[in-house]
């Protein structure tokens, strides 16, 4: 996806060699780059079949959707994405850019967790799932830094992800009318997991912080003016 992802361990160069080999699985399944991903071909081929961890994706891809009215939408200028069984198609150009970074962690943190491995960090360019503990001490202490502002937080079997335009000036837009949003600094979300956090990081900053978070997400963000504000799902 053109970016950089880390993984901080307690674990063996085979078990480290087992996460980006999935990372590389499913990125190569998602991703919009790939002339051979599952969701160009299902724009370029009809119906594509799924694996569940993708059919779970797009589930929650839908329900941001619907919760954001349409402020987030992973189908531009139109186009929709259908899921019916295993399998799913869409009617034009899918982009799982506001949420595949924290997926991609998750499925990291899922084949640590399958070989025992129970103390990590994964930093998918900021999207961050975190397990188990630094130096035995309550989780992992994790440093969020904007231009708009910074939070020290703590986390532990949790994910996190940021949206701010810091490094890419206008590249948030409300999936309504296609447009760069400008009225929060920076937000940052914690939730179960990293697909979550990611999505809804996205949609709470394309819609201004109009809409509805679910339970066990926490959004935490600036206002153009500096000023810090908390609301809890």
């Amino acid at each position: 996806m053109g970016t950089a992802v880390g993984i901080t361990a307690r674990a063996t160069p085979v078990d480290l060699d087992a996460a980006f080999a999935t990372i590389e699985q499913f990125e190569a399944e998602l991703s919009e780059w790939r002339p051979s991903s599952v969701t160009r071909r299902m724009v370029t081929d009809g119906p594509q079949r799924i694996s569940p961890e993708t059919k779970g994706l797009f589930t929650l891809v839908e329900a941001v959707r619907q919760a954001s009215r349409g402020g987030f939408d992973v189908g531009w200028r139109g186009a929709t994405l259908t899921v019916e069984g295993d399998l799913a198609s869409a009617t034009g150009p899918i982009d799982l850019g506001g949420v595949l970074k924290g997926f991609l962690a998750d499925r990291a943190a899922s084949a640590l967790l399958s070989r025992g491995v129970e103390d990590f960090v994964v930093d998918a360019a900021g999207d961050i799932v975190a397990h188990g503990h630094a130096n035995g001490c309550g989780g992992w202490p994790v440093t969020v830094a904007t231009e708009a502002g910074a939070w020290d937080l703590r986390l532990r079997n949790a994910a996190l992800s940021t949206s701010a335009e810091d490094q890419q000036p206008d590249h948030i837009v409300d999936a309504r009318t296609l447009t760069p949003v400008h009225c929060i600094g920076a937000v940052t979300v914690t939730a179960p997991t990293g697909a979550e956090a990611d999505a809804w990081s996205t949609a709470f900053y394309a819609t201004c912080g109009e809409v509805s978070l679910p339970s066990g997400v926490t959004a935490r963000w600036i206002d153009p003016a500096g000023k810090r504000h908390l609301r809890k799902g």
